[in-house]
């Protein structure tokens, strides 16, 4: 039988380390969006174009489609923008919000060391993997290491668990964070159902915040 391989993208590894249970619903729940949130991709969008025209004059390569076969999954996806100088990788990707007050939200890092880690393999000179995440207001720039990779591996097993068996992982509240969820009446009548209080897939990653420079 020839059974095809799940995806995942570094989209998706953003998701999950924003929260698992948000990835879990996008999954198999699938709410449209508010009319808000699209507004807020709009301009997100139009500040990505503005960004790529000068990326472009700069060198880098802008939202090329890469994939690498890892084994259990496929991993694809667009950077906003990358380039490769003597052996070194660097990733910019672009945030329509405001940064933390030091470094990158560990979600979006994570993305960039996704994007980082398919090029790696893509690409077989590649000894560094930088990455940079542009915010409103801030930019941080981070070397990847080997334990943001073994975060990573950690996370795409996890991923792979929720997407094709369907089990429910993690909540990672705030409160601003369900305050401005579609998917945050389901969310908290789940808890309030299930009758076995267990640690699920991705608790650990509520004792990640943000990364620092």
């Amino acid at each position: 039988m020839n059974l095809k391989k799940p995806v995942i993208t570094p989209s998706e590894v953003r998701t999950y380390t924003y929260c698992p249970r948000l990835y879990f619903f996008e999954v198999h729940v699938k709410l449209g969006k508010p009319l808000k949130s699209k507004i807020r991709m709009l301009l997100g969008r139009i500040l990505h174009y503005f960004r790529e025209i000068i990326a472009r004059l700069k060198g880098f390569t802008v939202e090329e489609l890469i994939e690498v076969d890892i084994g259990p999954y496929i991993m694809r996806g667009k950077p906003d923008y990358y380039r490769v100088e003597d052996g070194e990788v660097f990733i910019v990707e672009v945030k329509s919000s405001r940064g933390p007050h030091t470094g990158a939200w560990f979600s979006d890092y994570m993305q960039g060391v996704a994007y980082g880690f398919i090029l790696s393999r893509v690409r077989r000179n590649i000894r560094e993997v930088n990455v940079e995440v542009k915010y409103m207001r801030s930019t941080a720039r981070i070397k990847v290491n080997s334990e943001h990779i073994a975060l990573l591996a950690r996370i795409l097993d996890e991923i792979n668990i929720v997407k094709v068996h369907g089990i429910l992982p993690y909540p990672n509240r705030s409160q601003a964070k369900c305050n401005r969820c579609i998917y945050r009446d389901i969310c908290f009548k789940l808890d309030e159902d299930l009758e076995v209080n267990i640690e699920e897939p991705g608790s650990w990653i509520r004792d990640y915040i943000h990364i620092k420079s």
